[in-house]
């Protein structure tokens, strides 16, 4: 009987204790492997986001910047210095460094007719403005800001000053973070 029992092979506690250390081992690894490359994939994706973001909005100020000094026919709005068709200029508060571009247009308001009326036409300006603040979004790791916010308005001129007082019109919406500078060299 004596003879039967030590036959019997099995695992010792030992060889279980070093099983289980070079299994966490093996699984550390892996986790931290893992978590090394979703961060890599993290960060580009996030990268092609901000370059898709930068195309956009390159894309939509170029469309803007070609309506610039655009008048509709029979309009007589009188050219003014508030009224040229692009104003590029350094910020005037100086934090950021980058330009301000304003674009003047020409536009249109419908005016329906009363029965048996012609309708009329009421001709206005509108300016689109860029321009470059300190952005909100902080680096988690410095806890300062990690670069320029974008900010575009909307504004219509009412003869004689600047206003944003409908719901197509607005002041300083931002359109892109993770500016880095802003600058415009016409030629």
């Amino acid at each position: 009987m004596k003879k039967k029992i030590n036959n019997i092979a099995g695992l010792s506690l030992i060889e279980i204790l070093i099983a289980i250390v070079i299994t966490s081992l093996m699984m550390g690894a892996m986790v931290t492997s893992y978590n090394l490359v979703n961060n890599s994939y993290r960060q580009d994706a996030d990268r092609a986001k901000i370059s898709q973001a930068g195309r956009d909005i390159v894309g939509t100020m170029l469309r803007e910047i070609r309506m610039a000094g655009f008048k509709y026919m029979g309009d007589i709005i009188p050219l003014s210095n508030e009224l040229n068709p692009i104003k590029i200029y350094k910020e005037t508060s100086g934090t950021s460094g980058c330009d301000v571009i304003e674009i003047v247009y020409g536009g249109v308001d419908y005016n329906k007719p009363a029965l048996g009326t012609a309708a009329t036409y009421d001709h206005t300006r509108y300016r689109i403005t860029y321009e470059c603040k300190t952005s909100l979004k902080k680096d988690p790791g410095a806890n300062v800001s990690v670069g320029y916010q974008l900010l575009k308005s909307k504004e219509k001129w009412d003869g004689s000053k600047w206003v944003t007082g409908s719901s197509d019109l607005f002041k300083q919406e931002a359109v892109l973070d993770y500016v880095q500078d802003l600058v415009f060299i016409p030629y």
